[in-house]
């Protein structure tokens, strides 16, 4: 849409092409690559038979729309030769369960853990899984879930697992023959005999890395990008089961999909609380959705401000059609020949007795402009945005760590250490910043007057920002 906009009191015009954005607050039928993305990249067939098999319900998807070839899932599935399924099959949920850990991951997830293990019912593939910091928990991890099976009314036979020895210790062993609970392993070198459970891994991780991927999402979100696919997953068509999901037979009853969104898409959540803002400020926030909550009927979302995975029953998703709407031109009609309309002059005179303009004046007018004196000869600027300001971090995404063995507890014992350059550089920006924000002015001292002794403090620190450690500072 073309707009012609002309600035009172001015006869000149200009011209600008803005894209109109419409957003819909509700919804129809969707696109198969919509629900395709909001399923968390799984297969075009598996979406294909919830709708033949009617075994979701909320699953509004337009028919006629293409199956489109998706990049993510491209590059992050590869085709490997499969293991061979087991033909023996429980009769009653949570009987037998596969069991397999996954890890250690070179990137620590949002909550610190690199592992986590993975839970597959052999009667409905119904998946839970339990994330962990380190490998030694996968015992603890086995005895919560047969005791949240207990509690849910089932009936624990048998572990199936490999050999590992996270899981071939005597503690689980001796655990296990107390609770009559069958230990089956598979032979030596042939983890492929526990096909159930490797599948499972496989799957959650190509669905996790595709997830991530599709919006550029911090690493570290790989533990949520995880939860979703499984709960994806249980609600999701697989061979085995035929007419039914895991979910319908784990609960006894056909899911519902309709709250079901894309990973990583935007979503505006209210302010509340501490968070709430001034009246004619706005009152919600964008953020990244990474998973639903069935039990408080809540989502959660990623707050890259705070770097921080919080929950909230109070926010709404926005669907931006793709075809804006078509719309004439606008443009503002000049004043009519032969009216008298007086026209103010915008000229002024300088000191120089030169003219200048009203644009001229306006770039150089400072007043309101603050100044976060957090940027100040900052050694470890932050990013710029597109307009060219400085993005400077909240002070929640900042962690200052000090440096054992690094103190001097004199000026003395500093100029003497080996890295006496570093130190003088940072006095030197602390004692500049106090001058440039006017924090004291020198004077004599009143006759008679003891002034008030200070000292520095040496410390040398290591600063986390943005998601990683940037370096050592004084």
């Amino acid at each position: 849409m073309k707009l012609t906009i002309q600035k009172p009191g001015s006869s000149t015009t200009k011209s600008m092409t803005v894209t109109p954005q419409t957003y819909l607050t509700s919804e129809s039928s969707q696109s198969w690559e919509t629900w395709h993305k909001r399923f968390g990249h799984i297969s075009y067939s598996g979406l294909q038979k919830l709708l033949d098999l009617k075994l979701v319900n909320g699953f509004n998807v337009d028919t006629q729309s293409p199956k489109l070839d998706c990049i993510p899932c491209t590059e992050a599935k590869q085709t490997v030769k499969p293991f061979n399924e087991s033909s023996e099959r429980m009769t009653e949920p949570g009987e037998l369960t596969h069991i397999n850990m996954w890890g250690k991951y070179r990137i620590s997830s949002i909550n610190g853990n690199q592992y986590y293990v993975v839970f597959v019912d052999d009667r409905g593939r119904f998946t839970s899984l339990d994330f962990t910091k380190m490998k030694d928990e996968a015992v603890q991890s086995v005895k919560n879930y047969v005791t949240r099976l207990k509690t849910l009314g089932r009936k624990p036979k048998a572990l199936c697992f490999d050999r590992g020895k996270e899981f071939i210790n005597e503690d689980l062993r001796k655990w296990c023959t107390e609770h009559r609970i069958e230990i089956q392993t598979t032979a030596p070198y042939s983890p492929a005999q526990n096909g159930i459970a490797e599948r499972m891994n496989q799957t959650l991780v190509e669905l996790a890395h595709a997830m991530i991927n599709a919006h550029g999402h911090p690493e570290f979100l790989w533990e949520h990008a995880v939860t979703h696919a499984a709960y994806l997953q249980n609600r999701a068509f697989t061979s085995p089961l035929g007419n039914h999901t895991p979910y319908e037979i784990w609960h006894n009853n056909k899911p519902n999909v309709a709250h079901l969104r894309e990973f990583g898409a935007p979503v505006w959540i209210l302010h509340q609380g501490q968070a709430k803002q001034q009246k004619i400020q706005p009152k919600s926030a964008r953020r990244a959705y990474v998973g639903y909550n069935d039990g408080s009927n809540s989502i959660l979302y990623y707050n890259a401000a705070t770097h921080k995975i919080l929950s909230s029953r109070n926010f709404r998703f926005l669907t931006q059609t793709t075809t804006p709407p078509a719309a004439d031109d606008i443009e503002l009609d000049p004043a009519p020949e032969g009216e008298n309309t007086p026209v103010q002059s915008t000229d002024e005179l300088n000191e120089n007795g030169k003219h200048t303009t009203e644009e001229q004046n306006f770039e150089r007018k400072t007043r309101g402009k603050r100044v976060d004196y957090r940027a100040l000869n900052d050694p470890f600027p932050d990013e710029l945005d597109e307009q060219g300001n400085l993005i400077v971090d909240s002070d929640e995404d900042h962690i200052y760590a000090i440096t054992a063995g690094d103190e001097h507890n004199s000026l003395k014992e500093a100029k003497a250490s080996y890295d006496w350059a570093e130190w003088q550089r940072a006095m030197d920006i602390k004692l500049n910043q106090l001058l440039e924000m006017g924090t004291w002015k020198l004077v004599d001292p009143p006759p008679n007057a003891i002034p008030i002794a200070n000292k520095w403090v040496y410390q040398e620190t290591s600063v986390w920002k943005s998601g990683h450690w940037t370096g050592k500072r004084p």
